[in-house]
């Protein structure tokens, strides 16, 4: 029984591991299209005053209160307990809480990175960094999904 719900945390952590990177991909693509070619959509909102003040209030202010949220979504005690208490062999509560966590720091970033290019405007590269270097503390290995479904609570 511990061989196949260890098998099953080894699926579940695989696939958080595919949607980290492939929104890591997705936005290493982006800059690589916007630092190294000649595409179309670099600074086309560039004169949009307005655009740029409703996106940038959006997006710091968004960012700013993701961030914490993202990073102690696992700590509060009814996501915790229901971790803990997740009983079916392919963890997914763990899944469903892990991919939620990420889309809460990597699409902000990737549509930071976005407005970055179509604004010209360096707050959304420096939003998208600051994104990008939080989601480093929540890249999904074996040992962290682990700890995330123990009964041990910080």
């Amino acid at each position: 029984m511990e061989n196949k719900s260890e098998q099953g945390l080894k699926q579940t952590q695989r696939a958080l591991m595919c949607v980290y990177a492939g929104l890591m991909l997705f936005a290493l693509i982006w800059v690589i299209l916007g630092e190294f070619s000649q595409a179309n959509f670099i600074g086309i909102w560039q004169g949009e005053t307005g655009l740029l003040f409703v996106c940038q209030i959006i997006f710091q202010l968004g960012t700013l209160a993701l961030i914490p949220l993202a990073l102690r979504l696992f700590k509060f005690s009814k996501i915790h307990h229901s971790l803990v208490n997740d009983t079916t062999p392919n963890h997914a509560k763990l899944l469903l809480y892990g991919v939620l966590r990420m889309d809460m720091l990597l699409l902000p970033m990737i549509i930071n990175l976005m407005l970055y290019y179509f604004f010209m405007v360096p707050g959304f590269g420096y939003m998208a960094i600051v994104l990008f270097l939080s989601s480093l503390f929540i890249v999904p290995t074996i040992e962290k999904c682990k700890a995330e479904i123990t009964e041990k609570q910080a």
